[in-house]
């Protein structure tokens, strides 16, 4: 509204740098929504925290690919498919932090339950890959644990 009071003034004294001061302040603003917007589409669980982004992403209009985050929220108000998604990031955040075989089996079940869901059969070859080295891991380091047992003995005996 500011911005529009100085255009209309333009001929006003510092209107200028006044209007090009509005611009920068609603651009900063707008970005901060736009970030807020994500971060809550990001982590929307629910159907009213996908329509508060999507209601965010409306107002800010043609604001950087707002567009097309808009048909994402309506995308998936349509589908509705919420707990799918909770699995999913559930199967990422083990995924992520496995250290141990039975976190990557957890990982495993959760995206062959999802299988045309995103990335799922991505993300369970990883799954599977990653076990695998670290199933290998082991393996080598036993086979390193080992070699040092025998020759620990040996060397022992020359001493």
């Amino acid at each position: 509204k500011a911005r529009e009071l100085f255009l209309k003034s333009r001929d006003c004294e510092d209107a200028g740098i006044m209007l090009e001061e509005c611009s920068r302040k609603a651009e900063a603003f707008k970005e901060e929504d736009y970030t807020k917007a994500c971060r809550i589409l990001e982590e929307s669980i629910s159907y009213e925290e996908t329509e508060r982004a999507r209601n965010i992403f409306i107002k800010l209009e043609n604001y950087k690919d707002s567009y097309i985050k808009v048909q994402e929220c309506t995308d998936l108000l349509l589908r509705n498919d919420y707990a799918l998604e909770e699995d999913y990031r559930k199967g990422i955040e083990l995924l992520a932090n496995a250290e141990f075989h039975s976190d990557y089996d957890n990982a495993s079940r959760i995206f062959s339950r999802l299988t045309n869901y995103k990335d799922s059969s991505r993300m369970l070859k990883k799954c599977l890959i990653k076990r695998r080295l670290l199933s290998f891991s082991i393996i080598v380091k036993i086979m390193f644990i080992a070699g040092v047992c025998c020759a620990v003995p040996r060397l022992i005996e020359k001493i």
